[in-house]
């Protein structure tokens, strides 16, 4: 499946930013345009069921090939975050990239009672600018927007998805770095458990955790965020 994807500068070099499950490339606001500063091309594309991208069926494997589909092989750097470096772990090895960014991967996926994933459903319809100024006082207008935007495009149905790979407790652990690879950790709340990240380490990862931020780090720790990416971007 061909991906709705946006455009930020018309660098030598190319950047992929992948954004992280009931979002979209929105999120990608302040980021996009400060990569495609330092002389890149920069493609944000939606994965399946977010933003202006088709819908469909929707699994890790899904939503990696659509990657593979649409985006060039050989970018100079891939980045995803949270689902999307989940699915970046999936594809990497088609996608063959000279560096590659997971920030705060969703590898493993922890049982959760279906309460759970109901309460994300209804969440997710609920979404509006204040909500999420609310819940991320910390957040630009800019972020709270692009994700109230974004949460308004998804198609919940993802979420039956992602409640799927927690029911049967699904691992997508990489079992090597395929491309210089480097894992970033929130220092606070963070999806990757330490034994995970030491783990990847001893595959060939290289680690960094932003003390300050949350799972959402490209909003929590902006400037933080930017910097961990200094020498892979």
């Amino acid at each position: 499946m061909k991906l709705h994807t946006k455009v930020y500068g018309r660098g030598e070099r190319t950047a992929v930013l992948i954004h992280g499950g009931t979002v979209d490339s929105g999120v990608w606001h302040a980021v996009a345009p400060r990569v495609a500063a330092l002389g890149y091309t920069v493609l944000a594309p939606d994965l399946r069921g977010h933003g202006r991208s088709p819908r469909g069926r929707y699994s890790p494997e899904d939503w990696a090939d659509d990657l593979v589909e649409t985006l060039p092989a050989g970018a100079d750097v891939v980045l995803g975050h949270s689902l999307g470096a989940t699915v970046l772990g999936q594809a990497v090895d088609r996608l063959r990239p000279r560096r590659a960014v997971f920030a705060e991967p969703g590898f493993e996926h922890d049982v959760k009672p279906p309460e759970y994933f109901a309460q994300r459903r209804t969440l997710l319809a609920q979404t509006t600018v204040d909500s999420v100024r609310a819940a991320h006082p910390s957040w630009t207008e800019k972020d709270a927007a692009a994700v109230a935007a974004a949460a308004a495009r998804c198609d919940p149905a993802v979420l039956d998805a992602v409640a799927g790979l927690s029911r049967d407790r699904v691992s997508l652990i990489p079992d090597q770095a395929v491309a210089p690879s480097l894992l970033l950790v929130a220092g606070q709340g963070s999806v990757v458990r330490p034994a995970t990240a030491q783990l990847l380490a001893g595959r060939g990862f290289e680690v960094a955790v932003l003390a300050e931020a949350g799972h959402d780090l490209h909003f929590d720790a902006p400037d933080a965020f930017f910097g961990a990416l200094d020498g892979w971007v």
